[in-house]
């Protein structure tokens, strides 16, 4: 039977330049290659899983823009669950990769559709310890055919999203300037019905649509699974209903440092955790037992969504019943192949 993954999160549009280093202030430089591509931690991964040969349905949000339509048309393998309105704009990312197979990112991500609210039922801390350690799989009741339910969540967003948060000081800007407070709209998203998870074996949360994560990661028929490349706030809300978390080498809890990021999820219940840290061995820790796995030397040409590979294949491996530890194995494996060429596919 063909494994089934569901990728909760973030979906952009990536602008790639390719150069001989970034720009100086005011100046302009010519590139030496370019391209446009779908992007974004969980549409990534969800395009590895496809390609590892699992269904995948990917719970983002698009719209109805032109650039939302060329998402569409890239993810054409995957079944999208398209949680925003028609009228949200996917976020596009602009990236510059330099000789050394570096890059350097800028991008709104889900600016647009804010994690103010939460779920509907959920109270923050309410999952404190692991609240699916002692769950059973369980069925849920027939839901209609549309994948997403009639929950909806009105969201505030800046319209000066660039800008220094307003939270800061109302009214003035960083410099202590006296400027408008920012206009508002209202940007409504659908929550994703359980039904979305229906013979799902692996789902995972990238942090990006965190009202989306928890309403699914409350049941607990999947294995939960954490893509953590940085710290996001709410992301305590979700830790305690995960079943495995993989981090990059910058992620850490608040208050708390990255070298100690495993100790501090192993610490919230999550028995099986991983951490990335690029070219050297990778972290991991599985129940109290801490081990490191080597990865291959390879020449770096553009490392451009290497994280997003490592989970692509990491729960491919997983819905198709390998092991954690030998699904990590291989995960290395297709990330380190993944930054020797441009592009993540």
């Amino acid at each position: 039977m063909q494994p089934v993954i569901v990728c909760v999160g973030l979906t952009t549009i990536d602008f790639a330049q390719v150069v001989d280093a970034l720009p100086a202030p005011n100046a302009k430089i010519i590139a030496n290659d370019a391209w446009f591509d779908v992007g974004g931690p969980a549409a990534n991964a969800a395009r590895i899983a496809s390609r590892e040969g699992c269904r995948v349905k990917l719970v983002t949000a698009l719209g109805d823009s032109t650039l939302a339509a060329l998402a569409r048309e890239r993810l054409a393998s995957i079944e999208i669950i398209d949680i925003a309105p028609p009228t949200h704009q996917i976020p596009v990312s602009t990236i510059f990769i330099t000789p050394d197979g570096g890059r350097s990112v800028v991008s709104r991500n889900a600016a647009g559709l804010s994690i103010s609210a939460r779920a509907p039922n959920h109270e923050p801390g309410a999952n404190a310890g692991n609240a699916r350690a002692n769950s059973t799989p369980h069925h849920t009741p027939a839901e209609p055919e549309n994948p997403a339910t009639e929950v909806v969540i009105s969201h505030e967003t800046p319209a000066n999203a660039g800008e220094p948060s307003p939270h800061a000081s109302a009214g003035h800007s960083a410099a202590g300037r006296t400027r408008p407070a920012p206009s508002t709209k209202s940007s409504e998203i659908t929550l994703p019905g359980p039904n979305v998870l229906d013979g799902a074996d692996v789902v995972l949360h990238d942090g990006h649509l965190l009202d989306a994560s928890l309403a699914l990661a409350a049941n607990p028929a999947s294995i939960h699974v954490l893509d953590g490349g940085s710290w996001k706030p709410g992301l305590e809300d979700l830790l305690p209903m995960l079943d495995i978390a993989v981090v990059s080498s910058d992620f850490a809890l608040p208050g708390s440092d990255p070298e100690h990021a495993l100790s501090d999820l192993a610490a919230l219940g999550i028995p099986r955790l991983a951490r990335s840290r690029g070219g050297k061995p990778l972290q991991a820790m599985i129940g109290e037992q801490l081990a490191e796995f080597p990865v291959p030397e390879v020449e770096v040409v553009d490392s451009t969504g290497a994280g997003d590979v490592l989970h692509g294949s990491l729960i491919a491996q997983l819905a198709s019943g390998t092991d954690f530890t030998a699904a990590l194995r291989q995960a290395i494996v297709q990330a380190s192949e993944s930054v020797t060429h441009y592009r993540v596919l």
